[in-house]
This record gives C-alpha cells, structure tokens and sequence, in this order.
C-alpha cells in the first residue's frame, strides 16, 4: 500500500500542474487554488492542494498532501514541494526547487538551486544511499528543470499545438529521468463520482525513462522496471472559458487503479 500512495502521489502531483495551462502571453498577476482527493477504489487514500500564484516575470507553485481516514492511521503520511522561478521571453527558469515529507515519524527533504542553470546546487536529508540506488551521473543534472516548471513549460507549447506531446530533462533532486508526454485526444468523461466532473476533456499519457536516482533492486512486490512502463493518464478539461485545469488522473498498479479527482468548491459527500 505504501508503493501505491507513492506513485499514486507522484502522478497526481503531475496532474495538479495541468491547472495552470494558460497562454504564456497572457499571463498576469493571479492565484488559484486546486484540491484533490485521490482514491483506491471506495477508500480515500489521500488529499491534496496546489496553490499558483504568478506575477511575470515570478511565478511560485506550491502543492501539499496528506493521508486520510484509516489509511492515514495505518500508513501515516504528508507532503508537500515548491518552485519559486522566471518567467521571460516565453521561457520559464526554476530558481529553486524543495521537496519535504514525513512517513510513519520519519522525514526527508531536498532542495534545488539553479542559480546556475548548467551546475544545479542540490541539498538532501537523509542523502541517497549509493548501496540502495543508482547513481546520478554529475553531468546529467546540466540543462534540466525541475518537475514543476518542466509541466508548466509544457503546457505553454501545448497551449500553441493544442497537443500534449513533449520531453524534458527532470531533476527532483533525488531522482534524475527523462519525461514524455504523449497526447491521447479528446473522450466525453462520465462522473464515476456524484460531484464528479462530466464532459469533454483531453487526454495526456505521462512516462518517463530512469536516468539515476532509482532502487538498484526493487522488491520482489514492486513492479518491474520501478513501474516506468506503468499506464498514466490525465484528463483536462476547460471548466470555465480559458481556464483549464486537470479533472482527472489515472494512475494503473498491481494494487487496482488509484484515481486523483477534482473536488468541487465544497467538500464531497463521504
């Protein structure tokens, strides 16, 4: 359950950032606010929040999350990451990247700084383990972004194409990878919820190829290849004129599929 909250968590992290999908020319001062409840089946695993707030040429993204209900009990569990960077030339740059979370009592953080953008200055705590995961090589941290600004880069071309098809060079700090974003086309979603959304969206599949960072040998419960090949897909939808925000994300594992949701302006019913 631990490894279905993980990347059920990291997929919806990259769901959340499709809220911001805006014209790169248009952009202006404003805040947005997004929250999500992400489930396994009938049982609410966990919530999360992102918040944008931009101003060009700054923009600052922040997500959070925590377990919920009974599973927060038996596998306890929050969160949360922030990009602070530039936005200009229609080029967005991060300037610094942090990541932190606490499970069962135990917590780790890690911090990107791109004061240069070729030689990227990363703080961990507790560090990588050498003997548990794959290396990173130094260079291959040169001319990446972090996951954050990597989303929002995208969608700006996304935005101009009117497709979701795009790689980027990723560094979290931790994990170094190669992510791909391959466009689906447009489906009629049907509510699977009461409060959930109905209507037209696109779609977006999410991958990535490991580059460092990752476990040398996963447990024999884990999914072959760190589950790299595992199927993501994220719906969005234009909820109000020139507004689109993610609506849906799937994420498929050996547990059952885990679903991100938009939550509407009030809390759903239990």
């Amino acid at each position: 359950m631990r490894r279905v909250l993980r990347r059920g968590a990291a997929t919806l992290s990259g769901a959340l950032l499709f809220s911001t999908l805006v014209p790169a020319a248009d952009l202006r001062a404003e805040n947005l606010k997004l929250d999500y409840q992400i489930a396994w089946g009938h049982v609410t695993l966990a919530e999360a929040t992102i918040v944008l707030k931009q101003a060009t040429p700054h923009y600052r993204l922040t997500s959070s999350g925590r377990t919920q209900g009974l599973f927060d009990l038996l596998f306890s569990w929050e969160g949360g990451a922030e990009t602070r960077g530039l936005l200009r030339e229609g080029q967005r740059r991060p300037l610094r990247h942090e990541n932190q979370g606490v499970w069962r009592d135990k917590s780790r953080w890690t911090r990107v700084d791109w004061t240069d953008p070729e030689k990227p200055r990363t703080e961990t705590e507790p560090p990588p383990d050498p003997e548990k995961v794959t290396a990173v090589p130094p260079e291959a941290t040169r001319g990446t972004s972090d996951p954050f600004t990597v989303i929002l880069g995208l969608l700006d071309d996304l935005v101009e194409t009117g497709r979701c098809e795009a790689e980027a060079k990723v560094w979290d700090g931790r994990r170094r990878y190669d992510f791909f974003v391959t466009h689906l086309g447009e489906d009629e979603l049907t509510a699977d919820r009461p409060w959930a959304y109905t209507g037209p969206a696109v779609g977006c599949a999410l991958s990535y190829e490991r580059i460092g960072g990752f476990w040398r040998e996963a447990p024999s419960w884990r999914e072959p290849n760190d589950g790299a090949d595992a199927r993501r897909v994220v719906w969005v939808a234009e909820i109000v004129p020139g507004r689109w925000v993610p609506v849906r994300a799937e994420l498929e594992t050996r547990f059952g599929a885990v679903i991100g949701r938009l939550k509407p302006a009030e809390d759903p019913d239990p």
